[in-house]
């Protein structure tokens, strides 16, 4: 089997169970756009919202508004997103990756399989 196949195919597979990792959310809708940055812990409710208080697509995420960014519209938001993250799972490195999540650059995880 050659070593491409055994890799990742996406960011949730590449940090695994446990793994932390930054990523672009959209807005839901006919017309869905870029709406600010999510930080997902997989396999885990991260949320800090009471899930009887959340909407049905809150997965488990907690997210980032662009709204209010003006127009560096996403940097503000992906700053927030990351200190977040960082101060609660002591990150303080960030390395984007092939699909432009951010995941922690201290780890040593695979790089993902070429499209």
């Amino acid at each position: 089997m050659s070593r491409t196949l055994e890799l990742p195919i996406n960011t949730w597979e590449q940090v695994g169970h446990g793994g932390v990792f930054v990523t672009r959310y959209q807005t839901m809708g006919r017309n869905p756009s870029f709406a600010g940055w999510q930080v997902v812990r997989v396999g885990f409710d991260i949320n800090q919202r009471p899930k009887e208080k959340r909407a049905w697509y809150e997965n488990g995420t907690e997210k980032f508004s662009t709204y209010g960014d003006g127009p560096d519209r996403g940097k503000a938001s992906l700053a927030r997103a990351k200190a977040w993250a960082g101060e609660r799972y002591r990150i303080t490195k960030w390395h984007r990756n092939a699909v432009g999540d951010y995941v922690d650059a201290d780890k040593n995880y695979p790089p993902l399989r070429p499209r």
